[in-house]
């Protein structure tokens, strides 16, 4: 009994951190926002000394579970971002580049977490089975406010950290719309048995990005796809419509903090419904941030680089064969990242 009364007490005490610390979105001018990360990332570290002064930043890609281990405890100490934030300010020449911190969540959540809401349920990636947490539920959605509110405490005063990038409705990846796994249906069955429905994944949407909401200088990334909308049949349809509602709450909710992206940038592009989503996107305007697609799949590299630009995309994550590319046409694209408005010169 008194361990259930401490547990109970420990949720209500995170759930009135998050009251506390959530505001209404700030000001698309509002001075104290961290600038825009503008130019060109590299998506998997820190880069070569070589490209320190070419680059503008990069991804920090780090877990949940390695973050915090113990249930609604402190955050590691030592841990990746740490590093990151080490490395800028040690490393010769770096002092220009900005982080953008991709916790995964999902499958890569801690068994804690995965524990929450009545235990995990089974994710199929080909011959590998991991497990994932019940993110739709309201006590793992407590449990990732905790930790945004304590990766906030920590670091949003820190100038190096530009960009958290959202996670809580994720499965295998930071991409919390993507819930499809076909042609192989378990991980769908298994979240539908689970208790999984889509209008509770549609609270989840919001609630990931009032999470973020206690970071009051950093920007937050909202990696947008057309919406799977998994029915209680365990098939799926894509619904770009919803994605395209969810954009327009990040931005309502977050203001300029709130940064559409998304991962699978190509050229040629992607058939429909994703040239729809990167409209309404580019419509919406800035701050834009995307990542091109890997090596095997991103087809003209250069195209994809100036289509982003073209897209009003402040900053582009790269994949890891960029030192291949010529490195004028990759200072070309970047000139014209740069110059892409933010989003902060007025309203959002």
């Amino acid at each position: 009994m008194r361990q259930r009364c401490v547990g109970i007490a420990t949720i209500l005490s995170v759930l009135s951190i998050g009251m506390a610390l959530s505001f209404p979105g700030s000001s698309a001018a509002d001075p104290t926002l961290k600038p825009v990360i503008s130019g060109l990332l590299d998506r998997k570290g820190m880069p070569s000394s070589a490209y320190v002064p070419r680059l503008d930043g990069f991804v920090v890609l780090t877990t949940w579970a390695d973050l915090q281990s113990t249930a609604f405890g402190p955050v590691a100490e030592g841990n990746a971002i740490d590093r990151a934030v080490a490395a800028v300010r040690t490393s010769p020449g770096a002092s220009h580049l900005r982080l953008k911190l991709r916790v995964l969540a999902g499958v890569d959540a801690p068994g804690w977490a995965k524990a929450l809401g009545g235990g995990p349920v089974n994710v199929h990636h080909g011959r590998k089975v991991y497990t994932l947490g019940k993110f739709w539920t309201p006590a793992f959605g407590l449990a990732y406010e905790d930790l945004q509110a304590k990766l906030a405490a920590r670091y949003d005063a820190e100038p190096e950290v530009a960009e958290v990038v959202i996670s809580r409705c994720s499965v295998l990846t930071a991409e919390p719309f993507l819930r499809a796994v076909r042609p192989d249906t378990r991980t769908m069955e298994s979240m539908v048995a689970g208790g999984y429905s889509d209008t509770a994944d549609e609270v989840c949407q919001r609630q990931e990005i009032d999470a973020h909401g206690v970071w009051a200088t950093t920007r937050a990334g909202l990696t947008l796809d057309p919406y799977d909308r998994l029915l209680p049949d365990a098939t799926a349809v894509q619904d770009g419509a919803f994605t395209e509602e969810i954009m327009g709450y990040c931005r309502r909710t977050l203001g300029a903090r709130c940064v559409l992206e998304n991962n699978a940038v190509s050229a040629p592009l992607l058939l429909e419904p994703y040239p729809t989503m990167y409209r309404a996107i580019k419509e919406r305007g800035g701050p834009i941030g995307y990542q091109t697609r890997n090596a095997q799949r991103i087809g003209d590299w250069y195209q994809a680089l100036t289509w982003s630009a073209r897209q009003g995309a402040n900053h582009v994550e790269l994949n890891i064969t960029y030192p291949t590319y010529d490195r004028a046409q990759l200072q070309a694209a970047r000139v014209k990242l740069k110059a892409n408005p933010s989003g902060d010169e007025s309203e959002g």
